[in-house]
C-alpha cells in the first residue's frame, strides 16, 4: 500500500474507515502502522517509486525515475521550489492600426522548463481603441517551449528534479522530512547503460540534503555492494513458513525507524 495514498485521504478530509472501504485489501493495523511509519519523530512527506520492466511507475529509465521523483514533489509542494522562468509583465496600448497590421508586444523565441512544471501565466494587459480589418494585436509570443529533461545529463538532472527542490523545502518547513521509497530496485540493472542504482545517491555524498531519506527493497545481488553493509537489512524469505514473521516485521520496524530519523 503506497502510504501516500493513504495520507492523501486524510489531507482530503476522509476517515480511515472510508480509506479502509476503498482499499479492502488494506487491514486496519497495516493502514496504523502505515500512519506511524509517516509520523514517527516528525513530518513525513512519502514518494513512492516502484522500478520494474512492465508497469513501474517510472521504469527503468533513471531520467524517467528522476521525472516521477520531480512531478510527484512539484504536486505536493508546487512549481515554486523548482527553477523558472520570470513570467514577466506585458503591457500593449494601441490607439489605432490599418488593416492587416500584425502588433507583438513581445517575443520571447525560447523558454527552458520541465515537462512536469505547469504552463507558464504571463501578465499580458492589451489595449485597443480602433482596431480595423484583419488586424491582429498580440501581448506576447511563446515561439518555442523546450522541456530540459532530455538535455540534461542525469548528474545535473538529479540537483534539479531532487535535491535543489529538497533544500528548498526545508527552508519553508524545516522540521520536514522527504522520504523516497524506492520498490524493487534490483530491476534496474536490466537496464543498458546508465541506470537507477548509478544514479541514486548516497547519504554520505558531501550534496545529499540532510532532510531527505531513501528506503529501498531489493532481491540480493551484485548491484547492492556500493552500498554500505550498515545501511543494509536482510530478509528471510522462508520466515513466514519457520514462524518468525513477527520477528521479521520488527526488524523491517526498526530499520525504517533508523533510517528515517
Amino acid at each position: 500500500m503506497p502510504i501516500k495514498t493513504l495520507l492523501d485521504y486524510l489531507e482530503a478530509g476522509d476517515s480511515l474507515d472510508e480509506f479502509l472501504d476503498h482499499f479492502p485489501s488494506v487491514s486496519r493495523e497495516q493502514a496504523i502502522a502505515a500512519l506511524e511509519l509517516a509520523f514517527f519523530n516528525g513530518i513525513f512527506f512519502v514518494i513512492y517509486i516502484r522500478v520494474d520492466t512492465i508497469g513501474g511507475v517510472s521504469g527503468l529509465d533513471p531520467r524517467s525515475f528522476l521525472i516521477a521523483i520531480g512531478a510527484q514533489l512539484c504536486n505536493k509542494y508546487g512549481k515554486d521550489i523548482f527553477p523558472q522562468p520570470s513570467s514577466g509583465y506585458v503591457s500593449v496600448n494601441v490607439d489605432s492600426i490599418s488593416e492587416q497590421t500584425k502588433i507583438i508586444g513581445q517575443v520571447i523565441n525560447k523558454i527552458y522548463s520541465l515537462s512536469f512544471l505547469p504552463p507558464i501565466i504571463m501578465d499580458v494587459q492589451v489595449t485597443a481603441s480602433n482596431v480595423k480589418g484583419q488586424s491582429e494585436i498580440y501581448g506576447a509570443e511563446i515561439r518555442e517551449l523546450f522541456n530540459i529533461d532530455l538535455a540534461l545529463d542525469e548528474l545535473t538532472l538529479l540537483h534539479i528534479t531532487l535535491f535543489n527542490p529538497v533544500r528548498e523545502i526545508q527552508k519553508r518547513y524545516p522540521n520536514e522530512k522527504v522520504v523516497i521509497l524506492i520498490n524493487a530496485l534490483d530491476e534496474a540493472s536490466q537496464h543498458i547503460g546508465k541506470n537507477i542504482i548509478d544514479i541514486i545517491p548516497r547519504s554520505a555524498d558531501a550534496d545529499f540534503p540532510t532532510n531527505l531519506r531513501l528506503v529501498m527493497t531489493s532481491r540480493l545481488g551484485d548491484h547492492l555492494t556500493d552500498f554500505p553493509d550498515e545501511d543494509k537489512l536482510f530478509l528471510n524469505k522462508d520466515a513466514k513458513e519457520g514462524g518468525y514473521r513477527e520477528e521479521v516485521l520488527k526488524d523491517a520496524e526498526n530499520y525504517i525507524d533508523k533510517q528515517i530519523k
